[in-house]
């Protein structure tokens, strides 16, 4: 699960460093328990979060309602089901940015690739390990940073633009 630190970097990270994303609408392949929700929620314009396990899911709600004390979460709609099942969704609600944080598994690679193709022309950010290599990220690799270690790589591929590269701290 992402730390509140973390999603915090990540989230001025995104304003800040991507400003073409804000105000745009995402979906969410693998929501887990909300940490990456939450932050979505502050950059984007509505969040479309997709679970497809039901006790993550079960998890997911209870987290969101307890955020709901301290934030607006209007934004935020959820889904249950495997994402792959939800592409409706990314279609029905105009999302133009998809973010994958999924499970670091010896699959990792394969969903990579499979959201990739299952989106082309969309905004892509997969939230990945930080020896990950994406050697077809088009936009940005980010290494975020936890007691002076790497925690997390965002790597964000922007389907129309030139390849830059962003720092992040």
């Amino acid at each position: 699960s992402t730390s509140y630190a973390m999603a915090e970097h990540a989230q001025a990270l995104l304003k800040n460093k991507v400003p073409l994303l804000q105000g745009k609408v995402v979906l969410e392949t693998h929501a887990g328990i909300g940490g990456d929700t939450l932050m979505l929620s502050r950059v984007f314009r509505e969040v479309h979060a997709v679970e497809s396990d039901d006790m993550v899911y079960g998890d997911l709600e209870h987290n969101l309602e307890l955020a709901v004390v301290g934030q607006d979460l209007s934004n935020v709609f959820l889904h249950r089901g495997n994402w792959e099942r939800h592409t409706d969704v990314a279609r029905h609600y105009k999302a133009e940015v998809i973010y994958c944080d999924a499970p670091w598994s010896a699959s990792l690679r394969e969903v990579v690739v499979q959201v990739t193709r299952t989106f082309p022309g969309h905004w892509l950010i997969f939230k990945v390990p930080p020896d990950f290599e994406l050697t077809d990220a088009t936009e940005t690799t980010v290494i975020m940073k936890k007691k002076d270690k790497p925690a997390y790589k965002l790597a964000v591929l922007n389907p129309r633009g030139p390849s830059r590269t962003l720092s992040g701290r």
